[in-house]
């Protein structure tokens, strides 16, 4: 079964109009070598978009992919029912039952995604809300000079009036629906992906910068970015435990030492084995809204959570992925970030 994507005589997503010649022929040109399965060297003059085009293209190229691989698994649907002699009704009705399960599988993901980028507006409003608020305490111990700030900040009141023991049958409850989302975790399927390197992550700053201007599909909704992006650096762009990067030795040794630890000795923003919904949490957010490495350190530090950790859980379900080329080029870096 072939199901061979026609090269495109435009690009909808293309943020401009009308691309130049060489855009559209750069376009064009990767569209196809990708849908073939070659190797691509091309060369064009500073200043004439060539993020933009390389992005455009790689970008369109995914989107056909994701439904011809639709496609493809309605037709073998289909050729599985034939074979078994079954009425063409019920081939009908199956394979639109199970369009409709996909589907739907794919929504409740973007769901989840858009529930992510809405908690961390509401995050980013709160933090500024509470930075007012401080501003306006600063002002009145000032001329007062008699209060304490923790007069100031909201009492946890969630468990004050339970007891010892529902606390304790609250926290049994929680750590049994931490492993269920563990289970779901493992079975999350991976995605087709476009590896996106470059010399820096400057570099890799630009392109988030392009990403931002392509156009959305007709079909998709406005504020949902067009592909899941995901950055990925080491240990040293994305550690956020000033302790251990203020150690002397190699930090990704020491970094793994506190993995080994339990309880209070571990690494303070990296969830125990059992917590995945934290990290979870962290994934949905970094897929959520494109970002470039700084934007995913302050996530982290805002989340509490680590970004390194974070960013790899992400990769299977990113659609777009950004790296330094040392660390795709070399086997132990990749095998470390857990790219195939």
């Amino acid at each position: 079964m072939a199901l061979a994507l026609p090269t495109p005589d435009a690009f909808p997503i293309f943020p401009y109009s009308t691309p130049y010649k060489i855009q559209l022929d750069l376009m064009r040109h990767l569209f196809s070598a990708i849908e073939e399965r070659k190797m691509a060297i091309v060369e064009s003059p500073t200043g004439t978009g060539k993020t933009l085009s390389l992005l455009s293209a790689s970008v369109t190229w995914l989107n056909d992919e994701k439904e011809r691989a639709l496609k493809g698994r309605f037709i073998q649907l289909e050729e599985s029912y034939a074979q078994d002699k079954t009425p063409d009704w019920l081939v009908k009705q199956s394979v639109e039952f199970a369009k409709r399960r996909l589907l739907l599988e794919e929504e409740e993901f973007q769901t989840r995604l858009d529930q992510a980028r809405k908690r961390e507006e509401n995050m980013r409003n709160e933090q500024k809300s509470r930075l007012y608020k401080r501003q306006r305490v600063d002002t009145a111990m000032n001329s007062e000079d008699n209060d304490e700030d923790d007069e100031y900040l909201p009492e946890d009141e969630e468990d004050s009036n339970l007891s010892a023991e529902v606390r304790e049958l609250m926290q049994r409850l929680e750590k049994s629906r931490r492993r269920d989302d563990s289970r779901t975790e493992l079975e999350e399927p991976t995605c087709t992906k476009i590896y996106y390197a470059s010399r820096t992550h400057s570099q890799l700053s630009q392109l988030q910068v392009e990403f931002e201007k392509l156009n959305c599909l007709s079909e998709q909704a406005s504020d949902r970015p067009i592909a899941r992006v995901v950055p990925l650096g080491s240990r040293k762009n994305l550690c956020i435990n000033e302790e251990l990067r203020a150690k002397e030795g190699d930090l990704d040794e020491g970094c793994r030492e506190l993995m080994k630890e339990k309880g209070k000795k571990r690494c303070p923003y990296l969830p125990p084995p059992e917590d995945v919904t934290q990290m979870q949490n962290l994934r949905d957010q970094i897929l959520a809204t494109p970002r470039d490495i700084e934007d995913l350190v302050q996530l982290g530090k805002e989340t509490k959570t680590c970004p390194y950790y974070g960013s790899r859980r992400a990769i299977k379900q990113a659609e777009l992925v950004c790296l330094p080329y040392n660390l795709l080029l070399q086997k132990q870096s990749r095998e470390a970030l857990g790219v195939d």
